[in-house]
């Protein structure tokens, strides 16, 4: 099992307010806001963490990713990029 199947895990078996307490924690660290793809969304919006929440409404084109450099990916285990036009990690993966 991999870190993003155990950290899948391991937020199942916790309360809504620890999860959002894991998610605040993440969002800190979270690259988004810099992206070139979606800074202005971001910015507008004050979305961030796309890689967990999933993409926004927004009209968005491919600018470069920072997903690869990303804290949250590496630590989070994820697979995939482009989360604000593709979705997060779970709904890419089951495609």
């Amino acid at each position: 099992m991999g870190k993003w199947e155990e950290l899948q895990d391991e937020m199942a078996s916790m309360s809504a307010e620890q999860k959002q307490k894991t998610l605040d924690g993440l969002k800190e660290i979270c690259f988004c806001i810099d992206c070139p793809t979606n800074a202005t969304c971001s910015q507008e919006v004050k979305q961030t963490l796309f890689c967990f929440i999933g993409k926004y409404d927004c009209e968005l084109t491919m600018k470069g990713c920072l997903c690869p450099a990303c804290p949250v990916k590496q630590s989070s285990g994820l697979a995939k990029f482009y989360y604000c036009i593709r979705g997060n990690e779970e709904s890419q993966r089951k495609v």
